[in-house]
């Protein structure tokens, strides 16, 4: 089990809404270490927008492929694709989230690793919102909201 914090930039919106922000994010996660190049697990991230209200969760099934140079140092390639709720204070959106990653876990002493990665999360949601924030008797409308981030973080990883 292991935590990611990230502090995430990036491009928010379609084309015609475009807003850049800083997000700041969170992923903890468990893997099955399969073979000594694979390992399959599931993840929870959430990240927060630091200029707005809004913020969103995911879960998604991951794989990491890595290759231990050294008893202490393990260079790896991971990847996620799941489900994701972006939530604002008027309206909570479905969506999907794929983030994908490389990065370096560095032992330090049983059980303890720490892990610097840098990756790349893309999100997409979409759905029913009213159009003002009063929602009874407002206009509905399709909402359609895409995010882009590059990630740049460090963590503790638990390995047992």
């Amino acid at each position: 089990m292991s935590t990611l914090l990230a502090v995430k930039k990036g491009a928010t919106g379609p084309p015609q809404a475009v807003s850049q922000g800083v997000d700041l994010a969170a992923e903890l996660y468990g893997e099955w270490q399969l073979s000594r190049v694979l390992a399959v697990g599931f993840q929870l991230e959430y990240a927060l927008d630091l200029s707005s209200t809004v913020d969103d969760v995911a879960v998604a099934p991951r794989i990491r492929l890595g290759y231990p140079v050294r008893d202490w140092i393990y260079p790896y390639l991971v990847a996620a694709l799941g489900p994701g709720q972006l939530h604002t204070v008027d309206v909570s959106l479905p969506g999907l989230s794929l983030s994908a990653g490389f990065g370096t876990s560095v032992h330090v002493s049983d059980p303890f690793w720490v892990l610097l990665e840098v990756g790349y999360d893309y999100t997409s949601f979409s759905g029913e919102a009213p159009l003002f924030a009063d929602a009874g008797g407002a206009p509905v409308v399709h909402a359609d909201i895409r995010t882009s981030f590059l990630a740049i973080g460090a963590g503790l990883e638990l390995r047992f």
